[in-house]
């Protein structure tokens, strides 16, 4: 992590605001994909639209795609 930070010239304290979304993603991740995830967080909001998952093959495609369009 203190290579990445120093690469692109990031604080290596990761800011308040990075956290917390980092937290909002768990919690919808934790309602949306993790069966018997155990208890949920009740202070912390998931996003409102949930997460549908896609196969491996879709997963490819669109990672391919992606790839390519950046490229």
């Amino acid at each position: 992590m203190n290579i990445i930070c120093e690469r692109f010239g990031l604080p290596l304290e990761e800011p308040k605001e990075v956290k917390a979304a980092d937290m909002r993603l768990l919690v919808t991740e934790q309602r949306d994909l993790m069966v018997n995830a155990g208890p949920e967080w009740y202070d912390v909001k998931p996003l409102l639209d949930p997460i549908i998952p896609w196969t491996a093959e879709v997963a490819k495609e669109e990672f391919l795609s992606r790839f390519k369009s950046l490229l």
